[in-house]
């Protein structure tokens, strides 16, 4: 199932900003973003000389914001997550990440090919065979009551019923038996305990013919692969007559399949097995099932084909979390961990052949590599990662993980952490909401308060003061007022400007050793300033008011480099 659309706005940072969007771009087969209208501007026109006032150097005069929109549409069950990179013109890149959680449907059938075409199949001859495979996309098991097939048609392995667990996978060989020349239509026909497709029904054909050129295998059903491994095979024409064979042509009709080499015109198969290759070849340059027919033209004109098919499936790998990675405050002479999963969540797996090493004062503890991960959500591999820092201040690290993903780049997560000295802190020492249109209110941000001491403190009279502070909001407060040692205290906070122009406020908590500040700023924004009558994509604002509740939108304030903005 797919989710609701989230909104994500783009916004210049503070002060005089301007760039342009060119693209946006996610490589996850769960999350898909939808941007529309780029390339775009995003700016911001400032007048400068706000007086007491130092974090917002100015009072927006004329703003440019951009939006788009992002989707969930989980292939396993679970937490996933993505990053979503946003191009500017200036060379720079921002990036957000998206994170959803699948819920696995108790019960639900999967059989794949939806059709199995044979072709020509020699009468009273038994093809070569196709494969079908059943599968349990439910988090239930899978209770297959019956498999059958039509007349001319045979199961050679596969049972008859079965229990298929939790994203389990049941193959089938299938082959056709003509008695008589002609086309022969069947069914291959599941039955189970899917309360929405009891019945599963794939149609089976293939063409009776009398002829000496046999092919092996036929059908040719090339090794499923995953995409980016292209793969070849050969196969074999092979004389069954005792008189020899002239061949006049071999071609391939398909628009996914690589006819890579063949005998040429004239070349002549010895009688009782004389035999000449064929080879195929799949690019598998994206997920899908290919198919082609492969047709023969010898003795005078005479004919024969054959099918072949080829299956690509995606790799992709979820990282959770990802992206821009914050194990928050940490006291000075402490350890605090963050837990990492992997997943492969799309149909293929791949391997895990590396976990970089991160600087101080970050570590990283993982299991033994390389190590394998299952398609589909098959398996867990978990690692953690820990900062100890031994000095007060912001440190940051690089960690890469590396697979064996097709032409996939390793993946980066910058990891950052703030050290705090012996005490009760406030982080972030300022917090800023942005610019919002008054009456609007932000999403929450949340402050937090850390207590790097060796006894527990109260927390008491969590407050915003200062005269814009009725601007600002605490919408949710820890679960308890003791705060351990060690321990770090969260609140929520929002941002509704009720005048416009610059405010500021200080969100205080008093504790058992004084009270903890922290600055909060945003900026009030009138209609005649959003969207800045360029005709370009509409405003926070605009989109707000139009229905999609204020809960639902993720701001990204993002710093430009200053730059021209266009004429109007």
């Amino acid at each position: 199932m797919t989710s609701t659309p989230r909104a994500i706005n783009v916004n210049p940072a503070a002060g005089n900003q301007s760039d342009v969007i060119t693209s946006i771009t996610e490589g996850c087969p769960d999350f898909f973003v939808t941007a529309n209208g780029l390339p775009a501007d995003v700016y911001r026109i400032c007048e400068t000389g706000i007086p007491n006032v130092t974090a917002i150097p100015c009072t927006t005069t004329e703003l440019q914001s951009y939006q788009f929109t992002a989707q969930f549409q989980p292939n396993i069950g679970g937490a996933t997550s993505c990053v979503v990179t946003v191009a500017l013109a200036s060379g720079a890149t921002k990036t957000v990440t998206l994170n959803g959680t699948g819920t696995i449907p108790p019960i639900r059938i999967d059989v794949a090919p939806g059709a199995v075409p044979f072709g020509d199949v020699r009468r009273n001859t038994t093809s070569g065979a196709a494969q079908i495979a059943v599968r349990n996309l439910g988090g239930q098991n899978l209770s297959v009551t019956s498999v059958t097939t039509s007349t001319g048609f045979a199961i050679t392995a596969g049972p008859g019923s079965t229990v298929i667990g939790p994203s389990g996978n049941q193959p089938y060989s299938v082959v056709c038996q003509p008695t008589a020349v002609g086309g022969l239509a069947g069914s291959f026909v599941v039955q189970s305990n899917d309360p929405v497709n009891p019945t599963v029904t794939i149609p089976l054909s293939c063409n009776g013919i009398d002829s000496n050129l046999d092919i092996s295998p036929s059908p040719l059903t090339l090794p499923t692969t995953r995409v980016g491994e292209p793969v070849e095979q050969d196969v074999q024409l092979i004389n069954s007559g005792a008189a020899p064979m002239t061949l006049e042509s071999v071609a391939l009709a398909s628009t996914d399949l690589e006819l890579v080499s063949a005998p040429g015109a004239g070349t002549v198969l010895a009688g009782s097995g004389g035999s000449a290759p064929v080879r195929i070849r799949f690019a598998a340059a994206a997920a899908a099932i290919a198919d082609g027919t492969l047709t023969m033209s010898y003795d005078g004109g005479q004919t024969r084909t054959s099918q072949i098919s080829a299956r690509a499936l995606l790799t992709s790998m979820a990282l959770t979390p990802d992206g821009e990675v914050d194990l928050g405050p940490v006291c000075v002479g402490q350890t605090k961990s963050q837990p990492f999963a992997i997943v492969a969540n799309a149909d293929a797996g791949f391997q895990v052949n590396a976990i970089s090493s991160p600087d101080q004062p970050f570590t990283v503890v993982s299991p033994a590599l390389p190590a394998g991960l299952t398609g589909s959500g098959g398996n867990t591999l978990a690692f953690e990662v820990s900062a100890a820092p031994t000095a007060p201040g912001i440190a940051t690290s690089l960690l890469t993980v590396s697979t064996d993903i097709p032409n996939a780049a390793p993946r980066e997560i910058t990891l950052s952490a703030t050290a705090l000295a012996e005490g009760v802190s406030g982080t972030p020492e300022e917090l800023d909401l942005g610019s919002q249109p008054l009456e609007v209110t932000t999403i929450g941000q949340e402050v937090k308060v850390a207590n790097c001491t060796t006894a527990a403190t109260t927390l008491a009279n969590a407050r915003i003061e200062g005269d814009a502070g009725t601007s600002f909001a605490i919408v949710q407060q820890p679960a308890s007022a003791t705060l351990a040692a060690s321990g770090v205290a969260t609140w929520l906070v929002v941002f509704t400007p009720r005048t416009l122009g610059p405010v500021e406020a200080t969100f205080s908590v008093d504790h058992d050793g004084g009270t903890t500040s922290i600055r909060l700023i945003g900026e009030g924004l009138g209609d005649d300033v959003l969207g800045g009558g360029d005709g370009g994509p509409p405003s926070y604002y605009s989109c707000n008011t139009g229905g999609a509740p204020a809960a639902l939108w993720i701001a990204l304030v993002f710093g430009f480099v200053v730059r021209r903005r266009r004429a109007r």
